[in-house]
């Protein structure tokens, strides 16, 4: 265990978003929860490190041994330097024990350029300052501080990122595929407090006893804390603030800040909350007097009659899967452009009726869409009507495949323009029922009707991130495991389909 807390860029930006996190890593290393790191979104970043290297031309890379020496490799690195290499990539440099390894050090006359590689799609998003993400900027600002620290002049810090606009012609360009946005200017403004920043974490991290911070936005932003269940506890389940559906972070903290914490603490002070315009809202006050009462579901049923009308049968029950790949594996494709490559549909002929259903699974390692589009004309007729869940993403998925496939276009637009959405009864909360914890998705919704059909009792694959990890991990499986998750797959995206079945001859039982 370090008696001292030697830090990284990643150390240094997890002590900014809260210092306690990397007191937790040191002395209680067990307790962190490693299944909300995304191994995909790991392979991914990866992938995009490794086709930035050759950006700008011949590049040296500084090995990296198995366990790590960074003492070897720092000297490599200044071995480098001193014989003239243009570009090295996993260039390393130690201060006082604090460690930085650089994506790319490029020469740029008698100085550096230092760039920073990140496997998103777009450097911004903080706000529309235009500025990038205050992570990357603060990642960016140690990795200059070391660098200098050691000597090295640098001249300009670049962040390298994905081009969102980028489109895959039949190879891929990794020239278009970057962009490169100059961050110096406010890297070298992260300067003037970074040592008074860099001691705050370590007296933090180096105390002998658990520091007491409360909760808050910082336990999810930037990134989830790997140890949020131990500082939050109950707190993650069950009647408190911060299970009231769509109310920012920000006013939960305040309002837990301020002991009101529970929903009789919440009923207690009349639905208002602390800070400018925190009041409830009406749902929010809704989920917060059911729960507490368990009260019977609200049922507007006019309303559930009006859109029931907008249904026609037979009625085609629609749903797709899909992944994503930070660099876009087909033509015609953005990064993290989402790519169906699934759809189960189950096709009710009448108002109760037993469904007829249909599937489509692509074979791995090739582009699913041309033939899944077909098969989705096949069995989809112009003109029928088409259930889903939450409009917005199955007409996204057909618009682009229509645009990727001028010949099938006018079948797939048909299919996207007589969609009828099965979550709006419940977005509208035309039906409530407490159970759903003010959600209106499909998941929490379902088990209201049919306990028997909760996602959890599914094998392997229980929700849509699940498929889109396991789908493109199918053409390394063993044929064996292959096999299982492919039936896996099936199951659960036949039961999304026939969850709107369930749910839908429900609404009609109700307004009968």
């Amino acid at each position: 265990m370090e008696s001292v807390m030697r830090l990284s860029k990643s150390r240094y930006c997890r002590g900014l978003q809260c210092a306690k996190m990397l007191w937790l890593e040191k002395n209680c290393p067990d307790e962190a929860d490693q299944s909300s790191v995304s191994q995909t979104t790991l392979a991914s970043g990866h992938v995009v490190g490794d086709l930035a290297k050759a950006y700008f031309g011949p590049y040296t890379e500084v090995a990296f041994d198995s366990p790590p020496d960074f003492k070897k490799m720092a000297a490599r690195t200044r071995e480098l330097m001193d014989n003239g290499e243009q570009v090295i990539c996993e260039a390393t440099f130690i201060f006082d024990g604090d460690l930085c390894l650089v994506d790319i050090l490029r020469r740029d006359g008698a100085g550096w350029q230092l760039v920073e590689v990140k496997g998103a799609s777009g450097g911004w998003g903080d706000d529309k300052s235009g500025k990038a993400k205050n992570v990357y900027l603060d990642d960016i600002a140690f990795q200059y501080r070391v660098l200098t620290r050691c000597g090295v002049p640098v001249n300009s810090t670049w962040l390298m990122h994905l081009d969102n606009e980028y489109v895959r012609g039949d190879e891929l360009d990794t020239q278009a595929l970057f962009a490169l946005e100059d961050c110096t200017v406010d890297v070298l403004e992260r300067q003037q407090g970074i040592e008074r920043a860099i001691d705050r974490i370590r007296a933090v991290a180096d105390g002998p006893n658990e520091p007491d911070v409360e909760i808050g936005p910082q336990c999810d932003k930037p990134y989830e804390c790997l140890f949020k269940r131990r500082c939050w506890g109950e707190l993650l389940d069950g009647q408190n603030i911060f299970t009231i559906a769509n109310l920012s972070a920000a006013t939960k903290a305040r309002a837990h800040q301020a002991g009101i914490t529970t929903f009789e603490d919440i009923r207690a002070v009349g639905y208002i909350l602390p800070g400018r315009k925190s009041s409830l809202n009406d749902k929010q006050i809704e989920q917060v007097q059911c729960e507490l009462e368990q009260s019977p579901a609200s049922v507007n049923r006019q309303e559930i009659k009006r859109f029931l009308k907008s249904v026609r049968f037979p009625l085609y029950h629609l749903d797709f899967e899909t992944y994503a790949e930070a660099v876009p594996p087909f033509k015609g494709l953005k990064p993290y452009q989402q790519i169906p490559f699934q759809y189960s549909l189950h096709i009710q002929p009448a108002p109760g009726s037993e469904p007829e259903h249909r599937e489509f699974l692509a074979l791995e390692g090739m582009d699913p869409r041309r033939e899944l589009a077909e098969r989705l004309c096949d069995d989809i007729p112009v003109g029928a009507c088409v259930m889903v869940w939450n409009d917005t993403f199955e007409k996204s998925r057909l618009a682009e495949l229509a645009a990727a496939f001028p010949d099938l276009r006018d079948h797939l637009m048909a299919i996207r323009q007589n969609i009828v959405d099965l979550m709006m009864p419940f977005k509208q909360r035309h039906y409530y029922d407490w159970r759903q914890h003010g959600s209106y998705s499909i998941k929490p919704t379902l088990p209201v009707f049919a306990p028997e059909l909760d996602y959890a009792n599914l094998e392997g694959i229980h929700n849509g991130g699940d498929a889109s990890t396991q789908y493109p991990l199918l053409a390394t499986m063993p044929p064996e495991q292959r096999a299982e998750v492919r039936k896996q797959l099936l199951a659960y995206c036949g039961q999304d389909t026939y969850a709107m079945v369930v749910i839908l001859n429900n609404l009609y039982d109700l307004v009968a």
